[in-house]
């Protein structure tokens, strides 16, 4: 039980970071496809601040995916193929030895 003064925690917040721990979990070691096609690019992943705050995993290069919709993103085991996350760190996608880790991203003072 609460204290009597204590703040109800935000349930809104506890969905959203309970959605992106998920969404982590599942990109885990994985590339990624905007899109079910077979023939889309894979790109690598990286974490992005999301809605509330809470970093979610996206298309390293940044491309566009319809409106934060996290569904549309599909885990992939390939290589990456895409163009500009191989400009990215193109040392660690030479050999298609996996997942791109993700380059250092620094919050922009608001």
């Amino acid at each position: 039980m609460a204290a009597p003064n204590a703040p109800d925690p935000d349930p809104l917040g506890q969905v959203l970071a309970g959605t992106a721990a998920a969404y982590r979990r599942r990109f885990e070691l994985r590339n990624c496809r905007v899109g079910r096609s077979t023939g889309a690019a894979v790109h690598a992943v990286r974490l992005v601040r999301w809605v509330g705050g809470v970093e979610v995993p996206a298309p390293a290069c940044h491309v566009g995916i319809g409106g934060w919709d996290l569904s549309a993103l599909e885990p992939s085991t390939q290589r990456v193929t895409c163009r500009r996350c191989l400009r990215l760190r193109p040392d660690d996608t030479a050999d298609g030895a996996g997942p791109v880790p993700a380059p250092l991203q620094l919050p922009l003072p608001l």
